[in-house]
């Protein structure tokens, strides 16, 4: 997906692209939306790709994206609607 760069770092961007898998967490980790640790837990991760346009038009750069939240926010997102 070829997207402008402007729009590239909004979260919400990221929240509704990303393709979101419940996933065991081995290291520690910030929870994107509380900033609360998360360690030998259950928890979302959402990935999501992207492509930045190259300067001359030759070659595209793929951008990978990933982020954690605690199940209890990715309920709480899903309900809101904002996730």
């Amino acid at each position: 997906m070829i997207i402008e760069q402007e729009n590239i770092w909004t979260n919400q961007w990221f929240y509704n692209n990303a393709k979101w898998k419940l996933k065991f967490v081995w290291f520690p980790t910030r929870c994107d939306l509380s900033k609360k640790i998360m360690w030998l837990t259950y928890a979302y991760r959402g990935i999501s790709t992207y492509y930045l346009p190259a300067d001359m038009g030759m070659n595209k750069h793929l951008v990978i994206g990933t982020r954690w939240i605690t199940k209890q926010e990715f309920i709480f997102g899903k309900i809101k609607g904002t996730i």
